[in-house]
């Protein structure tokens, strides 16, 4: 059993903690904590009959850092573009960008191997959902476009939100 009931999913352990009766100046960095900023560039085109009818991209910059001491992580989206080569879908695109950004910043806590066991913000990440659901979403081109021709697909979009943002076992999963 860990010595955190949180991080116990009944797997026997075979790593000691990082840190056991040390003084802190001797603590490495490598215990103290890993980091990294990286990037992703995403590409989208659709064709039809091999002709390109419409293309956008987006360019992000995420910060990852993981801290042995106290055995959390913590991802946040930095920098973020998006291109529209073509503006038919411009309004599906910012949508989708929009939405993306809900979750900008997930901090985690990790069991002894590493692994990401419990989504420590969800209050901050339920909180901007329930925000874009009320105060965005209306409002927002797409959603209005969507509307127009199939209300019921406008409330799945938000049951699907609120399905998202209740169960935070997925995104968990995907970290």
């Amino acid at each position: 059993m860990n010595r955190f009931t949180f991080f116990d999913d009944n797997t026997p352990s075979t790593s000691k903690p990082a840190v056991v009766n040390k003084p802190i100046a001797e603590i490495s960095d490598f215990e103290k904590s890993k980091e990294a900023r990286y990037r992703i560039e995403q590409q989208n085109l659709i064709k039809i009959d091999g002709n390109i009818i419409s293309s956008t991209g987006c360019k992000r910059q995420y910060h990852f850092l993981i801290n042995n001491l106290n055995q959390t992580g913590f991802i946040k989206l930095e920098e973020s573009h998006l291109d529209f080569g073509n503006t038919t879908l411009k309004s599906l695109a910012y949508f989708i960008n929009k939405t993306d950004e809900l979750t900008d910043e997930i901090k985690f806590k990790l069991n002894d191997k590493g692994k990401p066991v419990q989504i420590i913000n969800e209050d901050y990440l339920k909180a901007r959902w329930i925000y874009f659901k009320t105060n965005e979403m209306p409002d927002d081109p797409f959603v209005k476009e969507i509307n127009d021709f199939d209300p019921q697909k406008v409330a799945d979009m938000i049951k699907a939100g609120d399905d998202e943002f209740s169960n935070f076992e997925l995104m968990k999963k995907n970290l």
